[in-house]
């Protein structure tokens, strides 16, 4: 079982990053569908990646951030 999830701090709640998946691969207003299939939380475009990634984050809930840390 892998448990190396990626981690997302965004507007003060954290989340986990359920799937990544390139803009292109999915079609054009399918967004929405695909996050309530997957029973995600948030969705986000990955404003780092070169080829346009969508985020389908899950809340985690239950958890308080004490500080901003960077690794």
């Amino acid at each position: 079982m892998n448990l190396n999830y990626k981690l997302v701090k965004y507007q003060d709640k954290l989340y986990y990053v359920y799937r990544e998946v390139n803009e292109n691969q999915i079609k054009k207003g399918k967004i929405n569908d695909l996050r309530d299939y997957w029973k995600c939380d948030i969705t986000l475009k990955n404003k780092s990646s070169n080829n346009n990634e969508i985020l389908f984050l899950r809340e985690i809930e239950d958890v308080e951030i004490l500080e901003e840390t960077e690794y």
